[in-house]
């Protein structure tokens, strides 16, 4: 921000009369000694001096000076810039995003923090990932040993660190939890710095983006309610922002200030962006699978019409073959029980990242079902799989095992339902669908990954 030398004096002037920690302000003159300030009493003595405005700070107790000098007089005035400024930055990281930014005289961004080019930190065995500070809030992931995360900034109570998790998930951990021996001091202060002091601009509502911080200037774009846009100076009644693609300015009382790190994570801890794109992705899983199911329907009508044997191309299928079924096995009782829980919601909505009866996604209702009877899973479905248990074949499954499956479109894990018998499983397949009971075969038998057996 570009401030002149006569601005930034007056900011300080007004900076120093509008500090919180801050009393009063006393008119001296030549030889007038103070009169009580809330009961602080200043007895001062000005000497030479001309009529000046001191300070009087909330935590100085009494403040008794029989004479003063040019050069105290200024050491005292330091001594109270200092403690505003230590105020000021203390708003400027931790406090209220709409007062921070009026005091804030850098902001940075992701390109700054991109730069630092920091490694990631090993998470220790057992370390967990909550949604909130202190181990509260929902856990997001308890760790195995083998995982690691970005360190976006140490809090403001240093037990703790607000990190990110597989470009997916952004939550806080305890230092304990962290081997952060590879980052130095300085490393760490750099990155809390820089991450702190990143702010964004709610859209209150379609909102305009000018070129220029005017009504006036022209209008380069319009911007929907509730995008996040990124500050990146501050011009009287407007904020100079960026998106992806575009840099302009909105006025402030069409956003809403916020802390951009925290703002662009749902309740949940995932990056509101990703979450997005695992929904089209699913929306073209579902669209794949429409089309297979055309494709089958048609081969179908086509034997009736012709009685000619046109089968489902399905040369590319994994084990379990397509149409196939594995015997009933006798599994655990506590899966037998996971099972039986989950059939009590056959028909509640697909909700992305739910996990309860108003809604549940494929991981959730596991977790869920899981957790209501008394087992301890994680919320996400690969982090299910490598949970802990008896890897089962898929001509060995039993009611109750978990099972998993990719996508045509990924090789990881994307899927997880618990299989009821009979070749079928229950789950909550995607947007738009309901819990119910599925055949593993066709999409399921080509992406079938594997099997997970509790208790």
């Amino acid at each position: 921000m570009h401030t002149s030398k006569k601005n930034k004096k007056n900011k300080k002037k007004r900076g120093m009369l509008e500090a919180g920690a801050v009393l009063g302000a006393l008119l001296l003159f030549m030889n007038v000694s103070a009169a009580p300030l809330n009961g602080k009493t200043a007895s001062i003595q000005t000497g030479d001096l001309q009529t000046e405005a001191v300070m009087m700070d909330a935590g100085a107790g009494q403040m008794n000076v029989n004479s003063i000098t040019g050069f105290e007089y200024k050491q005292t005035v330091a001594l109270l810039d200092q403690k505003i400024t230590e105020a000021n930055r203390e708003i400027i990281l931790n406090g209220d995003a709409a007062e921070a930014i009026k005091l804030c005289e850098r902001f940075y961004t992701a390109a700054d923090f991109n730069a630092l080019k920091l490694p990631k930190v090993s998470a220790k065995e057992g370390a967990k990932l909550f949604t909130e500070i202190g181990g509260a809030g929902i856990e997001i992931h308890t760790f195995d040993g083998s995982d690691s995360v970005t360190v976006l900034y140490r809090c403001e109570d240093s037990n703790f660190y607000y990190v990110e998790y597989k470009e997916t998930y952004r939550g806080y951990m305890e230092a304990s939890g962290l081997d952060a021996s590879i980052l130095s001091e300085k490393q760490i202060e750099q990155v809390s710095e820089i991450n702190r002091c990143r702010f964004g601009a709610v859209a209150s509502g379609e909102t305009e983006l000018h070129a220029g911080p005017s009504e006036y200037a022209e209008i380069q774009a319009l911007v929907e309610k509730d995008t996040i846009l990124t500050i990146v100076d501050v011009h009287g009644e407007w904020l100079k922002v960026s998106t992806a693609d575009i840099t302009g300015y909105v006025k402030q009382d069409t956003v809403t200030p916020t802390r951009i790190l925290t703002a662009e994570v749902d309740s949940e801890g995932y990056i509101k962006s990703v979450r997005i794109q695992l929904e089209l992705q699913k929306q073209q899983e579902e669209e794949q699978r429409a089309k297979e199911a055309a494709e089958r329907a048609a081969a179908q009508e086509e034997v009736v019409s012709t009685g000619e044997d046109v089968s489902y191309d399905q040369s590319n299928d994994q084990t379990p073959s397509s149409g196939g079924t594995s015997g009933n096995n006798v599994g655990s009782s506590i899966g037998e029980a996971i099972v039986n829980t989950a059939l009590n919601y056959l028909g509640v909505p697909y909700v992305y990242g739910g996990s309860s009866p108003s809604g549940f996604d494929c991981s959730g209702l596991v977790y869920y079902s899981a957790m209501m009877n008394g087992v301890a899973l994680p919320r996400c479905a690969d982090d299910q799989y490598y949970a802990g248990g008896t890897y089962v074949s898929y001509e060995n499954l039993a009611v109750g095992d978990l099972v998993f499956f990719s996508a045509d479109w990924s090789n990881e894990i994307e899927h997880v339902g618990i299989y009821v018998g009979g070749g079928q499983f229950v789950h909550a397949p995607s947007t738009g669908d309901v819990v119910k009971i599925s055949t593993i075969t066709d999409y399921y038998a080509r992406n079938y990954w594997g099997a997970l057996r509790l208790g």
